[in-house]
């Protein structure tokens, strides 16, 4: 997981009269007390050809949580903030209403693959530090902390960071990162996290892990041309921590090398 600079520039759909009308619709369900589903929201309007166009740019083509690369049309656009009903944790039952009033705001869209966003995994999950802080009557967010990083919005090294290819939450005064724990067991970021329905993510970890050696593979030549560590550890990175790079978080918050 790698910080996304993601673009000021709204998508023009987002704030036209389609995505207002849509939204009143689904403040006018609230206020009837109906409780919205999937399908009551337009996702011809957040998932529009438009937005996934710039998220995928912002993000270099590549999945916001894991940075497995999404190449073609694979990948959706998704709700930071989930936008139906949200969950604490994986015992949880679901929640209504989510929170509606993002579902079309730009800063609560990212793009990522399906095994992040699916139900196995993040899908409605949102869970907070305080869940007292939790406001959706209200509309405030203002007081919540949650425990998945938004790379869009933080730094995720500063939750999270990697040794060699294992990702492990920050340790400050002897106590683990809850926001890069949860961050990195939501994801099965590490590929050893099966659930009721979808085996553990082994896949993404080989990726990962692969991506790691081939890059000690140019260390080890830089090191037989007569550069020493810190010099090779540097021209490995002016390489693999591009941020278009696949897993270039792992090298920018990296603790262990070679």
């Amino acid at each position: 997981m790698i910080k996304i600079d993601k673009s000021n520039q709204i998508p023009e759909i987002l704030t036209g009269n389609k995505a207002s009308d849509a939204q009143s619709a689904i403040d006018n369900m609230i206020q009837q007390g109906r409780q919205p589903v999937s399908g009551d929201f337009d996702n011809t309007i957040y998932n529009g050809r438009g937005v996934k166009t710039q998220l995928l740019q912002d993000q270099n083509n590549k999945c916001a949580y894991c940075e497995i690369t999404l190449a073609g049309d694979y990948g959706a656009v998704e709700h930071y903030r989930p936008k139906t009903g949200w969950r604490e944790n994986d015992i949880d039952t679901l929640h209504t209403p989510g929170y509606y009033w993002l579902a079309y705001e730009w800063t609560n869209l990212l793009c990522s693959c399906d095994k992040c966003n699916g139900p196995a995994r993040k899908g409605n999950l949102f869970p907070l530090r305080n869940p007292a802080t939790r406001d959706i009557a209200h509309q405030n967010i203002s007081q919540e902390v949650p425990l998945i990083i938004n790379p869009a919005l933080e730094d995720p090294g500063q939750f999270l960071r990697f040794n060699q290819y294992m990702a492990v939450p920050v340790i400050s005064n002897g106590i683990e990162s809850d926001k890069g724990k949860e961050t990195i067991n939501t994801f099965d970021l590490n590929g050893q996290i099966p659930t009721n329905t979808t085996p553990a993510r082994t896949d993404l970890l080989n990726e990962r892990k692969n991506k790691w050696f081939e890059a000690k593979v140019l260390y080890d030549a830089y090191i037989k041309l007569g550069m020493n560590k810190n010099d090779a550890i540097d021209s490995v990175k002016a390489i693999y921590a591009q941020p278009a790079k696949q897993f270039s978080g792992m090298f920018v918050n990296q603790d262990r090398w070679f």
